[in-house]
């Protein structure tokens, strides 16, 4: 790994909307020790497609997330009306510790 990395400017290249993959490439670096450099110094790494929509951040709201499943939406459902993708609800779910329903009754 380069050691000449420097933690400042990762932070700004990566919190301004780059992906790991954009940040090493503007640092001359690859994506896996911008990865390596970003974990070993703790630097919050956003779950895979944050940045689906550019620069935007979605915050989620814990309660809005729990609501919505237990209103009956899906995963995928809720990722779509909170554009975000139905993987991202799922770690978001488990994250946050709402349980996660084992099956759904079939409607006959």
């Amino acid at each position: 790994m380069n050691t000449k990395i420097d933690k400042k400017q990762v932070m700004r290249l990566y919190h301004s909307g780059m992906n790991i993959r954009q940040v090493g490439k503007a640092l001359g670096v690859s994506n896996s020790d911008i990865c390596q450099f970003m974990i070993k110094h703790n630097i919050n790494v956003l779950p895979s497609g944050s940045r689906a929509h550019g620069k935007k951040r979605v915050k989620l709201d814990k309660d809005q997330v729990a609501s919505m499943y237990d209103s009956g939406m899906s995963q995928s459902k809720i990722g779509t009306a909170l554009g975000v993708s139905g993987a991202w609800i799922r770690e978001f779910m488990k994250e946050h510790n709402i349980k996660v329903k084992i099956g759904r009754p079939k409607k006959w």
